[in-house]
């Protein structure tokens, strides 16, 4: 999911094993299916929701209606964290969102949900139009947000991996 490689380390003092490589968790988290956004209101309470997300040109990426309350809460405070479940361990992503509006990264954008999730989308002033969104998600426009992730971990769920805590340089993939 970077295009630098963070700096790997393990979670705790004593876990055993090498800090898994981010080139293997990145893989991992991009083959996810459901993700987890965590942002936080404008008066400080926790919202978290399930969404689909996608990675192009390593950053992860997820879509969102703009009066939904996850996307207002983007909008008041970029901080956020985004978790899933992936083969192997469990991640937590720390970091930004930002708006994404560029009609060229859309486009391929739109062609990853696409790929992933069968889900056919346009690109128009800015943001997805679609036929069709999640049952919760209400009627087009989509905005498409970016991750700029500072940290992430991951937690095994079996033997193969150890905890591992990824720094980004900067916050920067």
């Amino acid at each position: 999911m970077a295009a630098t490689e963070p700096v790997a380390e393990p979670i705790l003092p004593g876990d055993e094993g090498p800090p898994t490589p981010w080139t293997q968790a990145g893989e991992r988290l991009a083959a996810a299916r459901t993700y987890w956004l965590a942002t936080t209101g404008p008066g400080g309470r926790p919202h978290i929701r399930p969404l689909i997300g996608i990675v192009v040109d390593g950053i992860l990426q997820v879509s969102s209606s703009p009066g939904s309350r996850k996307s207002r809460n983007l909008e008041h405070n970029a901080s956020c964290a985004v978790t899933a479940s992936c083969e192997g361990f469990d991640m937590v992503v720390e970091g930004t969102a930002a708006r994404v509006d560029d009609a060229s990264l859309l486009r391929r954008a739109a062609d990853a949900f696409q790929t992933k999730y069968g889900w056919p989308l346009s690109v128009r002033d800015g943001a997805f139009h679609a036929e069709y969104g999640a049952p919760t998600a209400g009627d087009p426009p989509y905005h498409l947000y970016a991750l700029t992730p500072v940290t992430a971990f991951g937690f095994p769920t079996s033997g193969s991996f150890t905890p591992t805590r990824w720094r980004f340089a900067a916050g920067r993939p």
